[in-house]
């Protein structure tokens, strides 16, 4: 059965999967966990491919000795999630532009039933499957330590609630996506991330519409990817525009648009 709760702005929502979620839901959804027995705001990252991450704000509040010349370094630090899941000697990884004090990552993700619906500002970590969601359109989550999709038409793209924009195009197929835009604005974005090395520029575009396999996407901003992977990337911009249902254990995402 589906938990239901009463969701008002700001307010932490205590469900029955292990993760409690932080509504509304920001750029990048948010989750409460404990440190050294202190609150602590993790990010819900799927584009993360580590179960949990500190980064070095939070990490030196709670006693951890941070080398400043190292991108990621080992600590003794453990992070527990409601439920019971804790997560041992996290990594801290080195961010100078972190909202969040950490993030938990796709490994802790896809073992869950994740409700992600911007637009109605909530999200949330359920039991099970809603049976009328079943009926939703549907994509199926590819195996792995990536959040992966197949996009029919489209192929294996990578899903990534950390980034913000709404869709990354591999830097080898960027210059053929402009070519489809001619009369788009070429600007620049930048930001950090370990998937490019840390820091990074790349161009950026904003389009009227975009289709995504049979999903079209409206008036949004189409970035040269940040990571070296040959993957299209749907980012937030691109859940924004939807509601979905990410079924980790049943490898299903289903989605339909945003009311």
């Amino acid at each position: 059965m589906l938990a239901v709760a009463v969701l008002l702005p700001g307010c932490r929502t205590r469900l029955d999967m292990g993760i409690s979620a932080v509504n509304p839901p920001k750029e990048i959804p948010e989750v409460k966990a404990w440190c050294q027995g202190e609150e602590i705001t993790m990010g819900a990252d799927t584009g993360s491919q580590l179960p949990a991450v500190l980064f070095p704000v939070a990490a030196g509040k709670m006693g951890a000795r941070i080398r400043w010349g190292e991108p990621i370094q080992p600590s003794e630090l453990d992070v527990r999630l409601d439920g019971g899941d804790t997560r041992q000697d996290c990594p801290i990884v080195h961010s100078f532009f972190a909202t969040t004090d950490g993030l938990v990552g796709w490994p802790v993700l896809r073992e869950k039933i994740w409700h992600l619906d911007y637009a109605s500002g909530r999200h949330e970590f359920a039991e099970q499957l809603p049976p009328e969601v079943k009926n939703w359109p549907a994509v199926k989550l590819v195996a792995g330590n990536r959040a992966m999709i197949e996009v029919p038409g489209v192929g294996r793209c990578m899903l990534d609630s950390g980034a913000p924009h709404a869709v990354y195009i591999p830097r080898n197929r960027w210059e053929d996506f402009l070519r489809t835009v001619p009369e788009a604005r070429v600007g620049w974005f930048h930001g950090e991330s370990p998937a490019a090395g840390g820091y990074f520029v790349r161009e950026v575009v904003r389009v009227p519409s975009l289709r995504i396999g049979r999903l079209v996407l409206h008036d949004v901003t189409v970035c040269e990817s940040f990571s070296d992977s040959p993957m299209v990337i749907l980012g937030t911009e691109s859940l924004r525009q939807l509601e979905v249902w990410l079924d980790g254990p049943g490898r299903r995402l289903y989605y339909r648009p945003a009311a």
